[in-house]
């Protein structure tokens, strides 16, 4: 089974992890033989390389909270983890503190870490910022 945290949900543009979730979240995950449970990081109404977006940003609190409700049911029992954007070192701390947890669990879990830090439009820097950088080189 697959756990794949910061999947993006972007109304306009093909961003976040839409390799694993594309039209149906769990299809793709389905088709190559993994149970995929997604946590969306982000809704929102485009791509964040544009000028003005809309939408939700996902918490380090509500992510902790989501991921106690799985542990409460005793079904966060993974072999792949797969995270990808966010724009909140707290958040990245918790996945952190997430997928070390599982680590402990199984130690043979695959942990997939493709941070989405894109460019932004005009080539100048990433989209979440420098501040990203060191938890993520960490």
């Amino acid at each position: 089974m697959a756990l794949a945290i910061d999947k993006c949900q972007l109304t306009r543009f093909h961003g976040g992890l839409r390799a694993l979730h594309c039209a149906d979240e769990t299809a793709v995950g389905w088709v190559l033989g993994f149970e995929v449970d997604p946590v969306n990081s982000v809704q929102f109404s485009n791509h964040t390389g544009y000028a003005h977006w809309k939408g939700q940003m996902l918490n380090s609190a509500e992510l902790n909270e989501l991921y106690e409700g799985l542990k409460l049911n005793n079904v966060n029992h993974y072999d792949y983890v797969l995270t990808g954007y966010t724009r909140d070192a707290s958040f990245l701390a918790t996945v952190v503190d997430i997928v070390q947890g599982l680590k402990q669990q199984n130690s043979d879990l695959v942990y997939v870490c493709d941070p989405v830090m894109g460019d932004k439009w005009n080539g100048e820097g990433s989209m979440v910022g420098n501040r990203l950088l060191e938890p993520y080189l960490d």
